[in-house]
């Protein structure tokens, strides 16, 4: 055999229960299903490879902020470091029995990165004002939105760590919060790593985009914004997958227009002062971008960290329009047609006038 040539896939060596979501998202063809598997391993790879730099830059961020109070030899000071004992007494014991030192260096490397994430919990508001924001100087400045996006991160590297798929997130978007959290520790190292990243190439190689390319959102307030300033704003922490279109499910109805999703941006810092600055600028995106947080500050939106979709104008020829709206006709509680979120294929939903019909 060639060293070029390649060996036929058996599914079986997946298991029939994870290959199930490749062969759907491969509209059933086994060999899409295939490239879709092996592009999977490829993003995720990628992902890895950026999310490796981002940890190894924010823990040691974190451990020296924390410096600001008195080390040990073998303990890093801090209540974390307190009420995560068990996690510290277990990294401890795995060093013993491998016959290594215990130190602080060998600790710091041992505990998870879920350990550094619970760091931004409530309970250790107090601990980052004293230390913790000292390794985030260029983030919004609160402890909310640094954890989210810690959160984040933790959730995908375990996804990626246990071989799950990405189908079902933007692995661009997914770069962009990495990159965003490694630039409030350093914008110089958000350079770096967005020099090196791997993620744009291979995610616009995916064999097979998202046949529901269209996601519907709950949008009692965003319906409303929509028709003022063009855009989808929601928490930054809320995780979506590869989209071309957005609608609105409000008032028992799906609204008659599915926007083109012109940007997204996953962390946007909602306050009178951010926006001021970005209405100074010469770039008509930040202008843009400017009035969409005046906008929202000004219809109830609390400032803080958002993600932003901004979108074709409804009578923009980038928008798809009904000739009415896809009515819900079911009452009650419990019985909204959508409360978050729901993915569709385009064609579904411009043949439906009923959500009966979807």
């Amino acid at each position: 055999m060639s060293a070029t040539s390649r060996s036929s896939f058996e599914p079986a060596w997946v298991s029939s229960e994870r290959f199930a979501d490749f062969l759907e998202a491969a509209n059933e063809d086994p060999g899409g299903a295939r490239a879709l598997y092996e592009w999977n391993a490829s993003i995720s790879a990628a992902l890895f490879e950026v999310i490796h730099h981002v940890e190894v830059l924010v823990r040691n961020a974190i451990i020296e902020s924390l410096n600001t109070v008195p080390l040990s030899d073998i303990e890093v000071p801090g209540t974390p470091w307190v009420q995560q004992a068990a996690q510290i007494e277990e990294v401890k014991g795995r060093l013993k029995k491998s016959g290594k030192e215990v130190s602080v260096h060998r600790i710091v490397a041992g505990v998870t990165f879920g350990f550094w994430a619970t760091m931004f919990d409530t309970e250790f508001e107090s601990l980052w004002r004293a230390s913790l924001r000292l390794a985030f100087k260029y983030s919004p400045g609160d402890r909310k939105s640094v954890g989210g996006v810690m959160q984040n991160v933790n959730v995908l590297r375990n996804l990626i760590a246990h071989h799950g798929s990405l189908l079902k997130i933007d692995p661009e978007i997914e770069f962009e919060k990495l990159a965003q959290l490694a630039g409030w520790v350093d914008p110089e190292a958000e350079k770096w790593i967005r020099g090196l990243e791997r993620v744009s190439e291979i995610a616009a190689r995916r064999p097979f985009p998202p046949s529901r390319n269209v996601v519907i959102v709950a949008a009692e307030k965003a319906w409303p914004l929509y028709s003022k300033v063009n855009a989808y704003i929601c928490p930054h922490d809320r995780t979506f997958q590869s989209i071309e279109y957005l609608g609105f499910y409000a008032d028992y109805e799906v609204k008659s227009v599915f926007a083109k999703v012109l940007r997204r941006l996953p962390l946007v810092t909602f306050s009178k002062a951010e926006g001021k600055a970005l209405a100074h600028s010469p770039n008509a995106n930040d202008k843009e971008l400017s009035k969409i947080i005046g906008t929202a500050l000004a219809n109830g939106w609390s400032p803080g960290t958002y993600q932003v979709f901004v979108l074709s104008p409804q009578k923009d020829g980038a928008s798809k329009l009904l000739t009415q709206p896809i009515v819900h006709e079911k009452r009650g509680r419990g019985s909204a047609f959508v409360r978050n979120k729901r993915y569709f294929s385009l064609g579904s939903l411009l043949s439906a006038t009923n959500t009966q019909h979807l």
